[in-house]
């Protein structure tokens, strides 16, 4: 099991950076989660258009159980 996390930051300041935790998941395979963090990273870029927060990077990991804010994307 995976779940889809991806790393947003202000253009210009990589100090100024968010963490997305998806709440779709967890996935069954690598591959879908991989497809899910595409989807959250072009949604991320339409939301975020105006305030120039890009997208920098994801991850698919291990679920964990944590108190990390989760953000429906």
């Amino acid at each position: 099991m995976f779940e889809a996390m991806v790393i947003a930051c202000l253009m210009g300041n990589p100090e100024q950076c968010k963490a997305f935790y998806d709440t779709r998941g967890p996935y069954i395979s690598m591959e879908i989660c991989k497809s899910r963090l595409e989807e959250m990273r072009q949604h991320l870029l339409s939301v975020y258009a105006q305030t120039m927060l890009l997208p920098h990077s994801g991850h698919c990991g291990t679920p964990k159980q944590s108190s990390q804010e989760k953000v429906s994307v």
